[in-house]
């Protein structure tokens, strides 16, 4: 029968399975005080994240005389990146990552928030020891929380699973199960991602028929969909060069005999990192769409105002041709009596010509000049 994993609300320390090479692996009810007694046979030991290093300790040392409290403390404590180093006499120390998305206030056009979940392993010969770490919630560009620890349950039984499925034998291949189940979920979390993209896309295009502007909230959800790729691809590229760190011939975990699921998780990681990159890829091209229609947006209206402009000048000059002259044409005679024709209405006569035939020929010049700029210049050839 397969055991059921355990859930944060579990009141106990830490959860213990019986794991035999070809059986399904059994949940035990308490933590037992020695390795099982088959010798093919392994025990894995699930550490809450909550626990105490000291009670923690004192649970464990039974089980592994070789670990220290300096170790426990190690296990609990949030790691901010992959690692991998060996501690003790025969125990490796592992912590690699998974994610999942949740639904923020965008999710029509962007992400919303970004859970990062750090797994951390203590893998011996016969012993595996993990702990689900707090998780760690990243909201938009620069905000985070702390959280509950997340895929617990689901990585546990897909763990399960693979124990029998793969033909594992040893708490390496348990762990390299483990760590599996994880880069699955980060498969699915990139998927969504890249159905975010491609929502933003079509929303984009789709509202770009109707109007001119470019949304400020455009630029935000690709910034924050970029954001949240990043993060993923630089941790999970810390989990490999973690696995690079070791030598060619060297397993990630120590022990490991199931080949065919270190095969896998390889590949996994091999693809989590290529489609990372080509999302990166299309966020970047996107984000070049949208600068390059901010660039043709500012060039339209500056277009706009010049249009204006030169409406407004050619008001203006209408104004000056048709009020302005004809008043300076009056002030003239008004103001110099030595005109032919002054104090009679000849002059009078005389002035009003004067005025329509300047007011005309101005006219006629603004008209004429505004046509010629109007017309580009040909050049040669």
């Amino acid at each position: 029968m397969e055991p059921q994993p355990s859930s944060s609300s579990d009141s106990g320390l830490c959860t213990a399975y019986v794991c035999t090479p070809g059986e399904a692996p059994v949940r035990l009810e308490g933590l037992p005080a020695a390795l099982p007694e088959v010798a093919v046979s392994i025990l894995w030991v699930d550490v809450q994240a909550d626990a105490d290093p000291s009670e923690a300790f004192a649970a464990l040392s039974s089980l592994a005389p070789t670990l220290s409290l300096e170790d426990v403390v190690d296990l609990l404590e949030r790691d901010e990146l992959a690692k991998t180093h060996d501690r003790a006499e025969e125990f490796r120390n592992a912590s690699f990552v998974g994610f999942d998305l949740q639904p923020g206030p965008t999710i029509d056009r962007g992400p919303g928030s970004l859970v990062v979940q750090m797994v951390e392993t203590l893998v011996g010969s016969r012993l595996l020891v993990s702990c689900w770490q707090r998780s760690r919630l990243l909201h938009g560009l620069d905000e985070a929380t702390d959280g509950e620890p997340i895929l617990h349950e689901d990585v546990v039984r897909d763990a399960c699973r693979t124990w029998t499925s793969q033909d594992c034998e040893t708490a390496a291949d348990l762990a390299s199960a483990v760590v599996a189940g994880l880069l699955v979920r980060s498969r699915r979390c990139v998927a969504e991602l890249e159905h975010g993209l491609q929502r933003w896309e079509q929303h984009y295009h789709s509202a770009s028929r109707e109007r001119v502007a470019v949304d400020q909230a455009d630029t935000r959800d690709l910034k924050v969909l970029l954001s949240t790729v990043n993060e993923i691809r630089r941790r999970l590229s810390a989990f490999e060069n973690a696995r690079l760190m070791l030598r060619p011939d060297e397993h990630r975990f120590r022990n490991a005999v199931a080949a065919p699921l270190e095969t896998r998780v390889d590949d996994l990681m091999d693809s989590g990192l290529k489609r990372c990159g080509v999302l990166l890829e299309g966020i970047r091209a996107s984000m070049e769409l949208v600068s390059m229609d901010r660039v043709a947006f500012q060039g339209y209206m500056a277009e706009q105002r010049a249009q204006r402009d030169q409406v407004f000048q050619g008001r203006l000059e209408k104004v000056t041709a048709l009020l302005l002259v004809p008043t300076l044409i009056a002030g003239i005679f008004g103001a110099n009596t030595a005109l032919p024709g002054g104090g009679t209405w000849a002059g009078f006569d005389a002035m009003l010509v004067s005025m329509v035939v300047t007011s005309v020929a101005v006219y006629v010049f603004l008209v004429a000049r505004r046509w010629t700029r109007a017309v580009p210049e040909r050049t040669p050839g």
